[in-house]
């Protein structure tokens, strides 16, 4: 190595150096108890133990309203006195399950803070990001609960009367999930009820429907 070399990181996949291969003044980063840390004292050459793990941060870090879609930025740093981040490393994948994946697991490539949205699926989504140091100290870490609903709500149809009468007939549209309010319809408090009154005859009408996240149907 050049005589002039201040600093050298060596990951862990290393398990030999030769003899003077590094320069004596130049300081070695190193994980506790590797070959490389042995190899810094048993040749007394100046070595830091570096055993802190990247910090991964979600912006926003949940979403916690039911939305078709979610985005929510990654940024992952490295301790202050650390190595630095392998950008080749970051990766994440979406899952319904707080259990940790296994980092083999992890397929999908991302760019230190890059936006990654999620544009499908329902109930609660967690993002997994695995992210390494140069070091090769690993962080897997999840987000929160992301809440997703791409699915319409089903509506069923009730009448006060199905028969002939004089009087004004009290329509209702029963939801299976919360409902936006709906012009000339009044909303029930829990939201799952829509109704109106008619006060004269109408053969058919079209009414659309549309749950909080702003998925619609036709009754």
């Amino acid at each position: 190595a050049s005589g002039n070399l201040e600093s050298i990181i060596i990951p862990e996949t290393v398990t030999k150096i030769q003899e003077n291969a590094i320069s004596n003044g130049a300081i070695i980063y190193s994980k506790l108890n590797s070959e490389i840390h042995k190899y810094a004292e048993e040749s007394q050459h100046p070595y830091i133990i570096d055993e802190i793990m990247p910090t991964i941060t979600y912006t926003p870090k949940e979403g916690i309203m039911a939305q078709k879609q979610y985005e929510t930025t990654i940024n992952v740093v490295d301790d202050e006195y650390g190595v630095g981040i392998r950008e080749t490393s970051l990766k994440y994948q979406w899952t319904q399950s707080t259990e940790q994946p296994i980092e083999e697991s992890f397929t999908k490539t991302f760019s230190n803070g890059e936006t990654i949205s999620k544009n499908d699926g329902d109930g609660e989504w967690y993002l997994w990001v695995l992210a390494k140091d140069k070091l090769g100290n690993t962080a897997i870490v999840r987000s929160n609960a992301y809440i997703l609903d791409n699915t319409s709500p089903i509506c069923n149809v009730g009448y006060n009367t199905t028969q002939p009468t004089n009087q004004n007939v009290i329509v209702t549209l029963a939801s299976n999930e919360k409902l936006q309010e709906l012009e000339d319809w009044i909303l029930s408090e829990d939201k799952l009820v829509l109704t109106k009154e008619y006060t004269e005859n109408i053969a058919e009408e079209k009414i659309e429907v549309k749950d909080l996240a702003g998925n619609e149907t036709q009754v």
